[in-house]
């Protein structure tokens, strides 16, 4: 295994996230127990990617907690308890972190603070399809606006300053979205569980909130 010439990474095992000092590069180090730095543990699974950002660690586990760690010590700043496992991978925009849990996009402040929530596909939803099904879509930012991927194929974009759901779309194939969106200009981009890939113009106009493919 090779490391790239950073100072520092986070990686997961199961639920321990690791903090290294791999600051050498090059190819694996046999006294990688020596350069961790800290180990911090939840109480389930970890699937989400750390996102580090300020020197703070913010992280969802499957114990049905949001996590905020200080990257330098390990410590943790705070925990959101949102009641569904979280398998989505955090993001901020407009000092407001973003992710999924339960079929919810949360909003929070830096400080932890409940912000706002979205429900994303209406009805009932399945959250783990299998023992495969690790990862939930993750929102991506595009002018203050979040889009998010869900079940059945919705596509949700929520304002980060207010929380307020500004725009929505169902693919055709109405099969659920794991994968986070990509935006290209005008353009959305989304894959679904069947392989298919779909691309969609947002026409995000004054008091129009849907918009088909």
């Amino acid at each position: 295994m090779r490391f790239n010439m950073i100072t520092i990474t986070a990686f997961l095992c199961f639920n321990l996230l690791f903090f290294l000092d791999v600051s050498i590069g090059g190819e694996s180090n046999p006294y990688a127990a020596e350069m961790t730095e800290w180990v911090f543990q939840t109480d389930n699974a970890v699937y989400a990617t750390p996102l580090v950002h300020d020197n703070i660690v913010y992280i969802g586990s499957l114990d049905k907690n949001f996590y905020a760690i200080d990257a330098l010590t390990g410590e943790k700043k705070w925990s959101f308890a949102t009641g569904s496992p979280v398998q989505s991978n955090a993001a901020i925009n407009a000092e407001t972190v973003c992710f999924e849990a339960g079929n919810k996009l949360y909003g929070l402040d830096l400080q932890g603070n409940f912000k706002w929530q979205v429900e994303l596909a209406p009805g009932s939803v399945t959250n783990q399809y299998d023992s495969w099904d690790f990862f939930h879509s993750s929102p991506v930012f595009d002018n203050g606006i979040a889009y998010i991927g869900s079940e059945r194929g919705w596509i949700v974009g929520v304002d980060v300053a207010s929380g307020i759901e500004v725009w929505r779309v169902q693919i055709p194939t109405k099969v659920t979205i794991r994968v986070a969106p990509a935006i290209s200009g005008t353009k959305l981009l989304a894959g679904d569980g069947t392989g298919i890939r779909h691309a969609g113009i947002r026409q995000l106009c004054a008091g129009e909130t849907y918009r088909k493919f």
